[in-house]
């Protein structure tokens, strides 16, 4: 019988592959273009500049630095790129597939810790691969796929040792509990939103296990444990500390630590209740194209199923699918690929939930169950996500022809300031050239207008740059009051103002 699943999982592991081959090439543009150039922008100059902790991502003046995760993808992306010298955007997305592909690894040996027989494990990782997030968004430029592989391989180590009677002087004990350290610090530095909701968990089950298990040798794993995840806490305390420092030294950059940024990440109470967020994000953004159907097997495997450990592993998995958009919830409204990490938990519940409900069934019946998940999982594909994903992006697309503009208007050592544009990293990555975004929150726009000496005290400014904006008229008054313009161009309904 395990061979039917084993099939249909190799048959979503070569599906994932094919789409996302596609258009493996197309500019990075295709959605959240805006975060994936910036990704995409901080691999480039690691491999003009070398590794560095305060990397560059140039785009609102000196000093240029901003970082926000440590570079882990990112320097990866360089690394690979200086061996092969394939495109640089073909590795990012390729990268991204890989580590989409080998987040299988740690759900399966995580599930098989609770005995879960293999056909429900192959189900969830069918259903995982074939979700539209994770089909679409593991083809991007994007840091989503490194980061939760990092944290699903350090929840397995935490269950690992969590639920096998080892002795603390057992070396395989010795030797998860330091993977456990080693893969909880790469998942706090690529990206903590990822894991902190599972790293709660951890906190949960580790004083579950001393509450139920008071012996000595239970204390002292309580106590291993706990130094392991301050440890790893701590240290993902140090980067976002350290990245803060090294905005701070930016004057658009102080706007974009963690502190000022609060409000962006969590959201308000009233966001929480909102119709957008329940309706809009949760169930017509998320849960449809995660497989709505799966709500109603869910409640029944709760309700009737006689094995404890499935009902268990059910709900605490829709808890760490629904953690993460009640803890970050703006982010989750703003962005529809922050769905991608806890998307894979709602996949758990959906895959066991399912499996448990057929397992007694002819095998001809199975097969027609998971050809109907399939189907469906593609098909929600196409409606939310083929558009993107297919269509080609042609030279003619708007940021790639004002990048060219910038990029032969200007020499290598020489800035553009930007106005219409926020602070996307699109235009500076396309034309490989240091840029100046005027951002427009605080009206900022306004302020680099007057005071551009403020941003770019040691730069050569070849000119500026005017696309449509809220405040275009002003800014445009501005420009001309403040700037000596030696001469004007225009390009894609911008206008260019040159200082030499």
């Amino acid at each position: 019988m395990i061979k039917l699943f084993k099939i249909a999982f190799l048959v979503a592991v070569i599906n994932m592959i094919i789409i996302n081959l596609v258009n493996i090439s197309n500019p990075i543009l295709e959605q959240h273009g805006f975060r994936q150039s910036q990704t995409a922008l901080s691999a480039f100059y690691l491999i003009k500049n070398g590794f560095s902790l305060d990397y560059i991502t140039p785009v609102i003046g000196e000093s240029w630095s901003i970082p926000f995760e440590f570079p882990i993808y990112q320097y990866l992306v360089a690394l690979i790129y200086k061996g092969t010298n394939i495109e640089l955007t073909i590795i990012g997305r390729a990268l991204s597939i890989l580590f989409t592909l080998l987040c299988c690894i740690p759900v399966y040996k995580s599930l098989e810790v609770f005995d879960i027989k293999k056909e429900a494990i192959y189900l969830v990782l069918i259903i995982f691969l074939t979700t539209p997030i994770h089909l679409f968004w593991s083809g991007t430029f994007m840091i989503e796929s490194t980061g939760l592989f990092f944290s699903l391989m350090s929840l397995y180590f935490f269950l690992r040792i969590s639920y096998h009677k080892y002795s603390t002087l057992n070396l395989n004990y010795l030797y998860y509990l330091i993977l456990l350290l080693f893969f909880l610090i790469l998942a706090f530095l690529q990206k903590i939103t990822t894991i902190f909701p599972i790293f709660l968990l951890m906190i949960i089950i580790n004083f579950h296990q001393i509450y139920f298990n008071p012996k000595k040798i239970e204390i002292v794993k309580f106590i291993l444990i706990n130094i392991i995840l301050l440890l790893s806490l701590y240290i993902g305390y140090l980067w976002v500390n350290f990245s803060d420092t090294i905005k701070l030294m930016n004057p658009i950059g102080k706007y974009l630590t963690s502190i000022e940024l609060r409000l962006w990440n969590y959201g308000t109470l009233e966001q929480r209740f909102s119709y957008k967020f329940i309706i809009d994000t949760i169930i017509i953004r998320n849960l449809i194209g995660s497989g709505l159907y799966g709500i109603g097997l869910i409640i029944i495997i709760y309700s009737t199923y006689k094995i404890k450990i499935i009902r268990v592993l059910t709900i605490i998995s829709l808890i760490l699918y629904l953690l993460p958009l009640f803890i970050f919830t703006n982010l989750h409204i703003k962005h529809n690929y922050y769905q991608f990490s806890n998307t894979i938990f709602f996949c758990v519940s959906l895959g066991i939930s399912v499996y448990y409900l057929i397992y007694n069934k002819s095998k001809k019946f199975q097969a027609l169950v998971i050809y109907m998940l399939i189907v469906l999982n593609i098909s929600i594909f196409g409606i939310q996500y083929s558009k993107a994903k297919f269509t080609h992006i042609s030279a003619n697309n708007r940021s790639l022809q004002i990048a060219k503009f910038i990029r032969t208007n200007t020499l290598d050592d020489e800035v553009f300031i930007v106005f219409g544009y926020d602070w996307s990293s699109e235009l500076a990555f396309y034309s490989e050239r240091k840029l100046l975004m005027a951002p427009h929150f605080y009206s900022l726009d306004l302020d680099v207008a007057i005071n551009y000496d403020l941003y770019l005290p040691n730069s050569i400014v070849a000119g500026l740059l005017l696309c449509p904006t809220d405040d275009y008229e002003i800014i445009k008054d501005k420009i001309k009051k403040n700037y000596i313009i030696k001469n004007t161009s225009s390009v894609n309904n911008c206008e260019a103002f040159f200082l030499r």
